[in-house]
């Protein structure tokens, strides 16, 4: 499945600015020491490279899902491609992620920083999108 009006060298830039907003979103200063502890856990990273190729990955595989439902639906102007976004988010995302607060014993602070982090993260991306076509 091509995405023919999205640039392709913006289907690879969009998602390392998103990424870029990740780290911003979940560093210490601002939601990732509340974040870490919701989940009781210690931060730690062994290998930084590997988890900085894996959050891009991430990046891009919703990148691609953002543009082909773009495409798809012809939501090109960037109120349009913010509406996409938010509706991936609450149809997809928020039951994905609220499953760990009903099925993992995961708080509901850590679900709120989830699903903000990665809403932010996919409207960007559409909202990036929308003034490359």
């Amino acid at each position: 499945m091509a995405i023919a009006l999205i640039p392709t060298w913006a289907l690879f830039i969009v998602p390392l600015i998103s990424s870029i907003i990740s780290i911003i979103w979940y560093s210490p200063q601002v939601f990732g020491a509340a974040w870490v502890k919701a989940l009781k856990i210690k931060p730690h990273i062994t290998n930084v490279t590997s988890t900085m190729v894996g959050a891009y990955a991430g990046e891009l595989l919703q990148a691609y899902g953002i543009a082909f439902v773009m495409e798809q639906s012809g939501a090109f102007d960037t109120i349009a491609a913010v509406r996409v976004a938010l509706v991936m988010c609450l149809a997809f995302i928020a039951p994905c992620l609220y499953a760990g607060v009903l099925w993992k014993n995961k708080s509901m602070q850590a679900f709120w920083i989830e699903l903000g982090g990665t809403t932010l993260s996919l409207c960007t991306i559409a909202a990036l999108f929308s003034l490359f076509v």
